[in-house]
């Protein structure tokens, strides 16, 4: 049919039909091919794992495809500001920060190297502190950490194959966790079980309470094999040049500021249409023969893009799976309040509290950074709280002084009060950005454990969601949603080139 007769078509519908049907004219002639931009594969979120799928696609002989990113920049929950402190401008990094493994196992450690940024083996060695600056905890050194941990873990694994033997349903960790404590008698042990739960169990290493965790499957994340090292992974200054270095190749296909809205993928229909909203506020269309959506757990929890059809199934896998929340705060003081030479890697101290904070001070101790700096990643229904009045209000002083004061508090109760406050403070915010919705997934109580196996199945195998959330055994890694990104490329690809 003659184009110009089909624009006419088009015209004549609009004025007399509703805008479905007049959708559905487009969609089945040829006036949306020669309207509308096409591609093989559009890819929503230029995080690691967008960026990974977008890299496979060109290895794999496919060009025509587009990454749509909403924020000004790309990396996802991979971001570094850089901060002048006295003078000097200091790369912070606010997101990723350490990469487990080493240059055998972890597939994007040959990108830091190729970045040129500086990392440093992390020895990840703890000291816990008592209250009211009486010192360490007596045998609260690696050692004693790790005698009270594993009299936990033989407790728990014994807990936990009881209860699956006898067919009872998941239940949250917390209740194991209050169980184990009772049977404590020490008084340091529980102090140094306080630490535990937070820094090696719930909070810090998962980003969620252990009310929330599941106890079947919380501790299903794999960790990637250290064997060749002395030590457990490394410290890496500056992400965001990592990010950079990889997605060099792929830059041209990231429209960045592209606010994709929705997704509209008929089985009857050869392409999916994904709409969207430009950085200059205008609004676009495109279509492809494939979507792959990798925004974050957070996004889809938050239904920020719609789909039709609706994604009925899928929606309930995802509200199933946990996402965790909190945030990394820098301090920088002019001198160090507490003892550089005695303190390992990582510190805190025993009380039971809500407000936990830990304190990584290895940054500063390998060198990394030449000045007395504490970078502490800050959990709890205290940090959630803060980041959410400080988006009512959007006042960052008043946001940085309330996380300051809150982390400052573990930190008197440990050295003393007269100790000084930090001269800089910078904070992130993940669970309140539009873009993120939280930090990392973790396995929630009550998860199904084919959930993610279902998530990655694509519907009409034209959309597929894919990000560290499908991943069964790096989820919250930045290289299990690498590997979910080479992994479903390789398949989208498999399926364009037959």
């Amino acid at each position: 049919m003659n184009y110009y007769l089909l624009v006419g078509l088009q015209l004549a519908l609009q004025s007399f039909l509703p805008p479905f049907l007049v959708e559905a004219f487009n969609q089945t002639t040829s006036i949306d091919s020669v309207q509308v931009p096409s591609y093989d594969v559009v890819i929503v979120g230029a995080g690691w794992c967008g960026m990974a799928a977008a890299r496979t696609l060109e290895a794999s002989g496919i060009t025509n495809y587009k990454i749509l990113e909403a924020s000004d920049r790309i990396g996802g929950r991979t971001q570094t500001v850089y901060e002048e402190i006295d003078g000097e401008i200091v790369a912070l990094d606010m997101g990723t920060q350490w990469m487990s493994g080493g240059a055998d196992q972890n597939p994007l450690y040959e990108f830091a190297v190729a970045a040129n940024v500086s990392f440093v083996v992390d020895k990840y060695k703890t000291n816990v502190y008592q209250s009211n600056n009486t010192g360490l905890i007596p045998g609260a050194d690696d050692d004693g950490l790790d005698e009270v941990f594993d009299k936990y873990w033989y407790y728990y694994r014994n807990y936990r194959r009881k209860r699956r033997s006898n067919g009872r349903k998941d239940q949250p960790l917390a209740i194991v966790l209050r169980k184990f404590r009772a049977t404590l008698t020490d008084f340091n042990e529980r102090l140094m079980f306080n630490y535990i739960v937070k820094a090696w169990i719930g909070e810090i290493e998962y980003a969620a309470g252990s009310e929330d965790l599941s106890l079947y499957t919380f501790d299903e994340d794999w960790r990637l094999d250290d064997s060749n090292l002395t030590d457990s992974g490394f410290w890496l200054k500056d992400w965001s040049a990592v990010v950079n270095t990889y997605a060099e190749p792929i830059q041209n296909k990231i429209q960045t500021g592209a606010v994709v809205t929705q997704i509209k993928y008929r089985k009857a229909s050869e392409f999916a249409r994904v709409y969207y909203t430009n950085d200059d506020g205008e609004k676009e269309k495109i279509r492809a023969k494939k979507v792959l959506v990798t925004v974050s757990l957070g996004v889809l929890q938050k239904k920020m893009i719609t789909f039709k059809p609706p994604i009925k199934k899928k929606q309930k896998i995802i509200n199933r799976i946990g996402m965790g929340t909190g945030n990394h705060m820098w301090m920088f003081f002019d001198e160090a309040f507490w003892p550089e030479n005695d303190l390992k890697s990582i510190f805190g101290d025993g009380e039971d509290r809500d407000n936990f904070a830990a304190y990584y001070n290895n940054l500063a101790e390998h060198g990394l950074y030449n000045k007395p700096g504490l970078m502490v990643p800050h959990m709890g229904q205290d940090a959630q709280d803060a980041e959410q009045r400080f988006r009512d209000s959007g006042d960052e002083d008043a946001y940085k002084e309330e996380v300051k004061e809150l982390c400052m508090g573990p930190l008197r109760n440990m050295f003393g009060e007269d100790i000084p406050d930090p001269k800089y403070v910078f904070v992130s915010s993940w669970m309140t950005n539009p873009y993120t919705h939280g930090i990392f997934s973790f396995n929630k109580v009550k998860q199904k454990r084919n959930d993610k196996q279902n998530l990655r199945v694509p519907i009409n195998n034209r959309l597929y969601f894919r990000g560290e959330h499908t991943s069964d055994a790096h989820y919250g890694w930045v290289h299990g949603a690498y590997w979910e990104g080479v992994a479903v490329a390789e398949e989208m690809a498999g399926e364009l080139l037959e």
